[in-house]
């Protein structure tokens, strides 16, 4: 009677140790619109098929339509997802491509739709070259809601009418 007990707990519980093992990933590829960021602040934002990434993917193009010191917050870019993407985890990993005009800056990090800082910020100065942004962070506080924006791309130090070109983006739970 025990031995049939044990089976069918594990038959039960197996499955959820195992999906919990899996990492936990989310990419946003810019094929469809439903895998697009959301666009805050003025910028004007499209699929641009012809400009690939080093690696040979789409990419988005996003053209700030001010002067970032013409604004209060900077303009940005939030990827949405599920709490669960993170929640449990130990941090975030996020990767992607962009390339930007040289002395402009972006800054990356992990909020709720409300701004929580669930892992902190970090910035990026470009180079007019393709450049692999590999952001790591420990997650600061304990995730709240049911959405999360990783990442929340920020454009900090840019002109009206500069063209950004962000490739494929990709967040993993860090376990």
């Amino acid at each position: 009677m025990k031995w049939k007990l044990l089976w069918v707990v594990c038959w039960l519980v197996g499955p959820l140790l195992t999906a919990q093992a899996e990492p936990r990933v989310q990419e946003w590829n810019y094929s469809t619109l439903r895998s697009t960021p959301e666009n805050l602040g003025s910028l004007a934002i499209s699929v641009n098929a012809e400009m690939k990434t080093p690696d040979g993917k789409a990419t988005l193009e996003v053209v700030p339509e001010y002067d970032r010191e013409d604004m209060v917050w900077p303009a940005h870019l939030r990827y949405p997802g599920r709490t669960t993407l993170i929640r449990g985890g130990k941090g975030v990993a996020i990767t992607f491509w962009i390339k930007g005009p040289a002395g402009s800056q972006i800054s990356v990090r992990v909020t709720d739709a409300a701004s929580t800082i669930f892992a902190e910020n970090q910035s990026y100065d470009l180079t007019g070259d393709w450049q692999k942004i590999e952001y790591k962070a420990e997650l600061k506080v304990p995730i709240t809601g049911r959405w999360v924006n990783a990442p929340r791309l920020l454009l900090e130090k840019t002109k009206k009418g500069e063209h950004y070109f962000v490739g494929p983006v990709t967040c993993q739970t860090i376990e």
